[in-house]
């Protein structure tokens, strides 16, 4: 089987089409739901899956909902309001995504995404435990307009991004941006809690750091006249409105 087109399925269930390595393309125009887990987990071959429809996953604990695919290029949920845990682990092909309308993401979602150089979450709020972790071709320049907290490891090795705006950031977890290698630039938001480890491995003091919303960060370890906080000596320190 390479093609899948069931046009009356509105659901779908646990491990449906898990491990079918010819299975090349998916389109289910009618999908609403989805209520299991790794339904098309390890689908080998796999490279297009088209939901034009899907707005609900009722599992968003390590679901593999499509993880350990490496040839999946082309996804579209433009409805999808979540994405369950381990969604697209180690899709290696996966460049460039978008999902308007997702609001909350489970754990190790994009992990290993080795390709993945920019995605567009505008209302996503929260990055969880390793989210973006060695996906090392990744760039946070845009993409992130509403998030407010960088969980633990979320960008750890991203080791080729240069640029994270996150605007809006306030909280900043364990080894969030740890071995982000070539971080230049930095823009966040009125920080109140910063882990120590969060930029371990980085080299902050080729990095220049923004603050944005008119303020500083709100943790007590700025230090404006050598150019330090959280723990780390920056390039250049800013505050823009």
């Amino acid at each position: 089987m390479e093609e899948v087109y069931l046009p009356a399925v509105e659901t779908l269930y646990q491990t449906e089409f898990d491990n079918c390595a010819n299975l090349r393309t998916v389109y289910l125009p009618n999908v609403e739901t989805v209520e299991g887990s790794q339904v098309f987990n390890r689908c080998t071959s796999l490279e297009t899956l088209d939901l034009p429809n899907l707005t609900t996953f009722n599992c968003l604990n390590f679901s593999y909902f499509a993880g350990h695919c490496p040839l999946l290029k082309d996804v579209n949920m433009p409805k999808a309001t979540s994405l369950p845990g381990s969604a697209f682990q180690e899709c290696y092909s996966l460049t460039y995504l978008s999902f308007p309308n997702v609001e909350e993401m489970g754990s190790d979602i994009f992990w290993k995404c080795k390709n993945l150089v920019a995605i567009s979450l505008p209302n996503v709020k929260a990055l969880p435990f390793r989210a973006f972790a060695e996906c090392v071709s990744l760039n946070a320049e845009e993409g992130f307009d509403v998030v407010e907290k960088v969980g633990e490891s979320a960008f750890e090795e991203c080791t080729m991004m240069k640029t994270a705006t996150l605007k809006k950031v306030t909280k900043i977890g364990k080894n969030a941006f740890k071995n982000c290698r070539s971080l230049t630039l930095l823009g966040l938001g009125c920080v109140s809690k910063v882990d120590d480890t969060a930029f371990d491995g980085v080299d902050t003091k080729s990095c220049d750091l923004r603050f944005w919303g008119g303020k500083g960060p709100t943790d007590g370890s700025l230090n404006n006249e050598n150019n330090k906080w959280g723990g780390k000596e920056w390039k250049s320190i800013l505050v823009f409105n």
